[in-house]
């Protein structure tokens, strides 16, 4: 299984929608960390993303990411879906932002 930790591979403190908005944008998440990591992927393997790296998610910056991906046709939303698993191996609290890029993906 093929993981990225948001944190260490990132930022700890992911922000902002767009590049204009930060360095850290989900943006610039999903164009040089999260699509290229989901197109390595072979067959059924899936993503395993660290959350609890982090200081906290928006909600801004997770639709971006995601929704994102989905939205600038680099995967059918089923395709994205079947392609994640979100982990929070330290602080199960932040398995709350995993739910809420569903949530926002079933809601696409």
């Amino acid at each position: 299984m093929t993981t990225l930790d948001i944190g260490k591979a990132f930022s700890q403190y992911p922000r902002g929608r767009y590049r204009t908005d930060s360095g850290y944008s989900a943006e610039r998440f999903r164009q040089y960390f999260l699509v290229p990591r989901l197109k390595e992927l072979k067959g059924d393997e899936k993503l395993t993303i660290i959350l609890d790296t982090t200081r906290g998610l928006s909600s801004a910056f997770l639709k971006e990411a995601f929704c994102g991906t989905v939205r600038h046709g680099h995967f059918t939303k089923k395709e994205l879906m079947s392609k994640i698993v979100f982990s929070c191996p330290t602080d199960r609290a932040f398995a709350f932002y995993g739910e809420r890029v569903f949530k926002y993906l079933e809601g696409m």
